[in-house]
């Protein structure tokens, strides 16, 4: 690997993260950016962990997402471990918390906050500074701002149940932040009697734990199912999921029981999906189940089971509701991905 700087960003942050390594790299600042870097079919954590020990600097874009997202964490607590320089380029207020505390707290930091692209060029400055380099001669701020400001003013606003179709993606807002610029969508398509995990699969490793607990963070599930060897055979909901398309995941059951038993936004989505000739989600209290990329972490009532054998899934019967089944089980699937 040949790079200087590895970005580590929250995939809700993926337009100003890349506008970062545009501006770096501009710059002669080589970066090393997922999944842009990691080769096809490579394990994304194997790849990852090469890339940060082979790194000069690490550059941690923070942000609310971020210091939400189980895998930002893992990058920054082996960095950390690796002692490499530690940049963080904060892009909102959200205050520090737990690991992310200790690690962070002491050093110093780039105010981006509400402008992102405001301090490019401070950070191309400290960059070449931490990487014994003279500075550009360039005037680092104008040139930067240039290729990122325009898509940032006319960024479109957002609500649950309007149609996005950019940057290669389609599909129904379900989540949003305050902005409107940021949330989730849905895709059009949906995976008719998949398995959570085969039954080969199930019957050689239900009592190992896949890892996928995260109960609100569907991306990390899928990352953590994807450094299994064969996972697209042995993982059939997930699998079908990442067939949508780069960046889309089988959702966790937090994202799930958002877009399936909260009546408003259940309803904003369907009027749309048809409106577009994509497949409704079931109705609530119609027939269907749909799997989350979550494992059950609960003790089961029977004490011949084992927790690990289940995952969670949402049942949209008379009483819709989360609960679980067996991995080998078939459910309905959706993909969902970040914007």
């Amino acid at each position: 690997m040949n790079h200087d700087v590895f970005i580590s960003y929250s995939s809700r942050n993926k337009p100003t993260a890349l506008a970062i390594c545009h501006v770096l790299e501009e710059h002669r600042i080589k970066c090393w950016i997922a999944p842009r870097d990691i080769p096809p079919g490579a394990d994304y954590g194997d790849v990852i962990d090469d890339a940060i020990v082979a790194c000069r600097l690490f550059l941690l874009v923070f942000s609310e997402p971020a210091s939400l997202s189980q895998w930002v964490k893992g990058e920054l607590n082996l960095a950390f471990s690796e002692k490499k320089i530690i940049i963080p380029y904060r892009i909102d207020d959200t205050p520090l918390k737990g690991a992310m505390r200790l690690i962070l707290n002491q050093m110093h930091w780039i105010e981006a906050y509400p402008d992102a692209a405001s301090k490019f060029g401070d950070l191309v400055d400290a960059a070449e500074r931490f990487l014994g380099r003279q500075p550009t001669l360039t005037a680092a701020p104008t040139r930067a701002a240039e290729p990122v400001a325009a898509p940032i003013v006319k960024e479109k606003v957002y609500r649950v149940g309007d149609y996005y179709h950019e940057n290669g993606k389609e599909g129904i807002v379900f989540e949003v932040d305050a902005a409107g610029r940021h949330g989730k969508i849905v895709g059009l398509r949906q995976g008719e009697e998949l398995r959570w995990c085969s039954k080969e699969e199930y019957a050689a490793n239900r009592d190992i734990s896949s890892g996928a607990t995260a109960a609100a963070d569907g991306m990390y599930n899928q990352r953590m199912i994807e450094r299994t060897a064969g996972w697209r055979e042995k993982f059939p909901a997930f699998a079908w999921c990442a067939s949508q398309g780069e960046g889309w995941y089988l959702p966790a059951i937090d994202e799930l029981g958002l877009l399936l038993l909260d009546t408003v936004v259940h309803e904003a989505v369907n009027r749309t999906l048809i409106q577009r000739g994509g497949k409704p989600l079931v109705g609530v209290k119609a027939s269907g189940d749909y799997w989350s990329s979550t494992e059950n972490t609960a003790p089961s009532m029977f004490r011949s089971q084992k927790s690990q054998w289940f995952a969670r899934r949402v049942s949209m019967h008379y009483m819709s509701s989360q609960g679980m089944s067996e991995k080998s089980c078939t459910c309905f699937v959706r993909a969902v991905t970040a914007f």
